[in-house]
């Protein structure tokens, strides 16, 4: 049963790589980078952060792991998904904040 979790979490094992910190990129790179974020939340640019809160949740629950099919590349790509939503919420959140 332990072997299972173990295997789960090591797949699942967040990338080592801290995000870029916007302070440290030029203003061309910073405004991809937001760009990008909007993309991945599938908001318009400059939407406030109640917007963004409200996308971020609604895509949070169609990827959960719970509602994936059992297939490991499902769940791998669901929990790749997973992982650039929060970094483009966390971005936003403090780029808004």
């Amino acid at each position: 049963m332990f072997d299972k979790l173990f295997d789960w979490m090591k797949k699942n094992e967040p990338s080592k790589e801290a995000p870029p910190e916007t302070a440290e990129l030029t203003p061309e790179a910073k405004q991809a980078l937001i760009k990008n974020w909007y993309a991945t939340l599938g908001v318009p640019e400059g939407s406030d952060l109640g917007t963004c809160r409200r996308a971020w949740k609604q895509l949070l629950a169609k990827y959960h792991k719970d509602l994936i099919s059992e297939d490991d590349d499902a769940q791998q790509e669901a929990s790749r998904m997973t992982q650039r939503i929060n970094e483009a919420y966390r971005g936003l959140q403090d780029e808004l904040f």
